[in-house]
């Protein structure tokens, strides 16, 4: 019932009326309680989820690496897709781009790479796998803009060693193609920046041999 302005409430009645606001102030309470109790149930689920993923992916990311270490690449295919299927990572994508190459898909492999090079179009590895699928394809034109692509992008860890083994793999592909001129050109800017080391030296002047240059 309704209370006119000036009506006076019996004890009863106030006492009736905060038995019912104490009521309904502890049933709010209780329902905010048990929605926080949902709310950290849920976040502490999440996280154990989230944490369970991770695991398996690094998991199958390690027999992924052990695979394509141990050179078989089929099962490195798969174990490597298992890993993207928990966690995307992009060294994961690069390694399954490799496994691919290694085990002949080569054009999923190309599609991969080329994927890969649209959001880092100056990575080092990625420009280098390139060059050996394009190389492969018998695709010289293309293998030799990539593989100067590989010399002027970035590495990882040290890229002065990196980019030295680069060069080289380029002499051997102008080598394998008898150009030569080409390939004295890069060996002699590979002596130039070459440190003193007998075995990396040794190693250009080969290569210089076999290109007709034996007086360098």
């Amino acid at each position: 019932a309704t209370l006119n302005a000036g009506t006076v409430l019996t004890p009863e009645e106030r006492l009736a009326r905060r038995r019912l606001i104490l009521r309904d102030a502890a049933s709010l309470f209780s329902l905010f309680l048990i929605t926080v109790v949902i709310f950290l149930l849920t976040l502490l689920l999440y996280h154990s989820f989230r944490n369970h993923e991770q695991e398996l992916g690094l998991r199958w990311k390690a027999r992924g690496e052990a695979a394509l270490k141990a050179g078989n690449p089929v099962q490195a295919i798969d174990a490597l897709r298992s890993a993207l299927a928990y966690v995307p990572n992009r060294n994961t994508e690069i390694d399954l781009a490799m496994a691919l190459a290694q085990a002949g898909k080569t054009v999923e492999a190309n599609a991969y790479f080329n994927t890969l090079l649209e959001s880092a179009p100056g990575d080092g590895v990625i420009n280098l796998e390139l060059a050996r699928l394009a190389a492969k394809q018998g695709n010289d034109r293309v293998a030799i803009q990539r593989y100067q692509a590989a010399l002027d992008g970035t590495w990882e860890g040290n890229g002065y060693d990196r980019r030295r083994e680069v060069r080289l793999e380029l002499v051997n592909y102008y080598l394998s193609r008898k150009e030569y001129a080409s390939a004295r050109s890069q060996l002699l800017i590979a002596a130039s920046n070459a440190p003193d080391d007998p075995l990396i030296k040794d190693e250009i002047a080969a290569r210089m041999e076999q290109a007709q240059d034996p007086s360098d």
